[in-house]
């Protein structure tokens, strides 16, 4: 349910509450006012017939009373809110006031009238041989009343759409950059960062499309710190990883070519050297002189291999390379105590890691 949606609801929900109590306050005021109306009417009609039931009273007895009321009815006519009617001694009736013609021929719905309609008994006037009989007749203040009621109910309903109308309109037009508001928050989180919002003319707007756009271009200097840091690294890790091929590489031709040909200048020295024991001793010490220098170069050869690239790695793994080059730096230096603590087994890890820790 949109904002609009529930704003005009509201609004309806609250008019129509204000229309229902005024409606009520209205039917009461109606009920009150034809209640004394037609009170204060049957009150004046009664005195009224009191005093022509007392003047003919002094001048004739009888049916010639009657017939001098009946004549005073019959040029009265109509009293508006009262129908009156005679009755002879044997109680048949023998006048009754003629029909208003005001608003002939349309009365209000029942249920109003009980609504509105007042209880007021009728009013018996005794002579001596005739009664005449008034009673309250509502029925014209009551179809005022719901005439009334229909002209302010008719107004009511165009004030109703009328101010819907508008209110629908004015909140539309309100609302409509919320719509933009939530697109972008929509957009924002598809992963466009590019997205801002316009500047606002209600001043909460505008304050959140201000801190939208803050946030936003945070979000993406954030995001690209983090892809620029992302690519470094990963391109340091490729570096890494062309070094560590490299030298792997470069200690493996030290190992398979630079070793063999010393092992064999060592080989051959010591096997010259065997051969001259006694023939020419001079000839002895420079081959014996050569022998040793091969060795020296091939242990600082190995030692250069170990620093580049322990090749130990990649035959025995981490633990028995760590035990062999404590048992080498313990053979280069005796002077110190070497201790070494290993788990029974190393969990597998990377090979650069290895390197690291062996390094």
């Amino acid at each position: 349910m949109s904002l609009r949606f529930r704003i005009n609801l509201l609004v309806t929900a609250l008019t129509l509450l204000f229309l229902a109590a005024g409606v009520y306050l209205m039917i009461q005021e109606m009920r009150g006012q034809i209640s004394e109306e037609i009170e204060a009417s049957n009150r004046v009609t009664a005195q009224l017939m009191t005093t022509v039931l007392f003047s003919s009273q002094m001048f004739s007895r009888g049916s010639l009373q009657q017939s001098v009321v009946q004549d005073f009815l019959a040029r009265l006519g109509r009293v508006r809110a009262n129908e009156i009617i005679l009755y002879d001694r044997r109680g048949q009736q023998v006048y009754v006031s003629p029909p208003s013609q005001y608003k002939a021929g349309r009365h209000a719905p029942d249920w109003f009238t009980r609504l509105v309609g007042p209880d007021v008994p009728a009013v018996p006037l005794r002579a001596d041989s005739f009664t005449v009989e008034i009673v309250p007749d509502a029925s014209r203040s009551v179809l005022d009343a719901w005439d009334d009621l229909l002209s302010l109910a008719w107004l009511a309903g165009g004030f109703f759409v009328l101010v819907n109308g508008l209110l629908y309109a004015v909140v539309g037009r309100a609302v409509r950059p919320v719509q933009s508001v939530v697109q972008g928050l929509a957009r924002a989180e598809r992963g466009d960062l590019s997205v801002r919002l316009p500047r606002y003319g209600l001043p909460e707007l505008r304050a959140i499309g201000e801190g939208f756009n803050r946030m936003l271009a945070e979000l993406q200097r954030t995001v690209a710190a983090e892809r620029e840091l992302a690519e470094n690294r990963q391109l340091t890790h490729l570096i890494q990883t062309h070094l560590e091929e490299e030298r792997r590489v470069l200690a493996r031709e030290l190992h398979d070519e630079l070793g063999q040909h010393l092992t064999a200048i060592r080989t051959i020295a010591q096997a010259t050297a065997n051969r001259l024991a006694d023939k020419d001793p001079q000839t002895r010490e420079a081959s014996l002189t050569i022998a040793a220098s091969a060795g020296q170069i091939y242990d600082a050869m190995h030692r250069i291999i170990r620093r580049l690239r322990p090749m130990a790695l990649e035959r025995m793994g981490l633990a028995d390379t760590l035990r062999e080059a404590v048992a080498e730096w313990q053979g280069l230096y005796p002077q110190l105590h070497f201790d070494l603590n290993l788990p029974e087994t190393l969990p597998r890890l990377p090979k650069t890691i290895d390197f690291t820790v062996d390094y």
